[in-house]
């Protein structure tokens, strides 16, 4: 099981979902690493500073799509995409 710090009182806690680790992970100064085992893409990481910059580069429409809660999984998949490789190269 994951556990991440809780900023303030420093306590680990098991109850954070996935996304508030990885962005701890991240808010920390970590990288979090996509290993592609099946398009021979290799393996990519990113930091902060990275979600930053690239996530501007996802097409408008899923963006707009996820700020109107009108997102699903081929928005979510679109912006992740779009962070790690800089564009939405996977269908």
């Amino acid at each position: 099981m994951l556990l991440a710090k809780k900023q303030k009182t420093g306590e680990f806690t098991d109850r954070m979902c996935c996304e508030d680790i990885w962005m701890e992970i991240l808010r920390l100064g970590g990288k979090l690493i996509l290993v592609d085992e099946e398009n021979g893409m290799g393996d990519k990481a990113i930091t902060l500073k990275d979600v930053h910059t690239k996530v501007a580069k996802t097409p408008i429409h899923h963006l707009m799509d996820a700020i109107e809660e009108r997102d699903d999984a081929d928005t979510a998949d679109c912006i992740i995409q779009t962070v790690f490789y800089g564009e939405v190269i996977f269908g």
